[in-house]
């Protein structure tokens, strides 16, 4: 079983339990090595990034759950999100918040001329409003310019996980563009050549697998293909939001990560990260 999760978000952002039920749940699973990465802070009034006001809570929750569950690592981390011109640098945030693990996302995508954020995630109508207002219906250079930024952000900001790199997908459901298009491909090939390049871990993530929002992970079972083809290394996470999340999905990503030709992924210890073999 896999005893690992790096990508846990907890009420101090736009989890549904509190810190303290989420690492109660990891350590009742069996879990050895846990993350808590709650939505990092942004500048802007929005509904799922952890405040600035509560850097110190949060610091002092962490610090307790380690001191309670001393057979469980608890990474401090946060979910940081990159917007360009706009977002924090990573590095910044990873020393005022005391972080031993960022993962960097990609959510709102800036539009490279009105400079307006295209929220892709959430409920499907953020992403068709957004894809309407904001780039005209252009998905095209929509899905480009989400690619853009996330290259962007391995190259500048560097975080130890790219979390979810293909989310583009998710709310589209082959209904603008297909992922097997050539210029997709295409995108899909040079972005995972900037993760090889910069060494990040990219997270193959389940939760748009078991919320029932694709019928593949993050990324999709080409990219993971590509991924096995490259030597990209990579970790398994389920992206929870409520303590019935914390391993969901996992057996499904073993499956295809096997069928993808990987047969060893990566998972951090206060040691480093080590290789965890399938």
């Amino acid at each position: 079983m896999i005893n690992f999760n790096y990508h846990i978000h907890s009420s101090f952002s736009d989890g549904q339990a509190p810190l303290w039920h989420m690492t109660q749940k990891a350590q009742q699973l069996g879990l050895k090595h846990i993350a808590i990465t709650d939505h990092g802070p942004l500048p802007f009034q929005n509904e799922w990034s952890i405040s600035q006001s509560d850097r110190k809570a949060y610091i002092k929750m962490l610090d307790e759950q380690k001191e309670l569950y001393p057979d469980m690592t608890i990474f401090r981390g946060l979910e940081l999100d990159y917007i360009p011109d706009t977002s924090r640098d990573f590095s910044e945030l990873k020393e005022l918040w005391q972080l031993e693990l960022v993962i960097g996302s990609v959510h709102l995508v800036k539009h490279p001329e009105s400079g307006k954020l295209w929220f892709i995630d959430g409920p499907k109508e953020n992403f068709e409003n957004g894809l309407d207002r904001i780039f005209n219906l252009d998905i095209k250079k929509g899905v480009l310019t989400y690619f853009n930024q996330i290259q962007q952000m391995i190259k500048n900001q560097k975080p130890d996980i790219i979390g979810h790199i293909d989310k583009i997908r998710m709310n589209n459901r082959d209904r603008y563009f297909s992922d097997s298009e050539p210029w997709y491909i295409d995108k899909l090939e040079e972005t995972l050549h900037v993760a090889k390049e910069c060494n990040c871990i990219v997270e193959v993530n389940t939760r748009g697998y078991y919320s029932g929002k694709t019928h593949d992970l993050f990324p999709s079972d080409y990219a993971l293909r590509l991924i096995k083809e490259y030597g990209i290394p990579v970790t398994i996470s389920s992206d929870a939001h409520r303590p019935d999340e914390i391993l969901a999905g996992h057996d499904e990503a073993v499956i295809r990560l096997k069928d993808s030709g990987i047969s060893t992924i990566k998972y951090l210890t206060p040691e480093g990260w080590k290789d965890y073999s399938l």
